[in-house]
């Protein structure tokens, strides 16, 4: 069972979340500098073992929808 007060997430290595809680301060905002990156990795760690996996998404900016959003199937 995963226990929400170990988990931690990390932007590139730098740490956002520690055993289930905000970091705060000048390490939130380091970490929060990584999401102005074109691309960066997210490590959410559940302390439940040493399995991953890869998701790849793209962008989702106002543009990229309403130009999607034209398209008919």
């Amino acid at each position: 069972r995963m226990d929400p007060n170990r988990v931690d997430v990390f932007f590139d290595r730098k740490p956002i979340v520690k055993n289930g809680r905000g970091v705060g301060g000048q390490r939130e905002t380091e970490a929060g500098q990584v999401l102005k990156n074109k691309s960066f990795k997210v490590t959410v760690d559940l302390h439940q073992g040493r399995n991953e996996f890869s998701v790849f998404t793209t962008d989702l900016s106002l543009d990229y929808v309403k130009i999607n959003a034209s398209y008919r199937s």
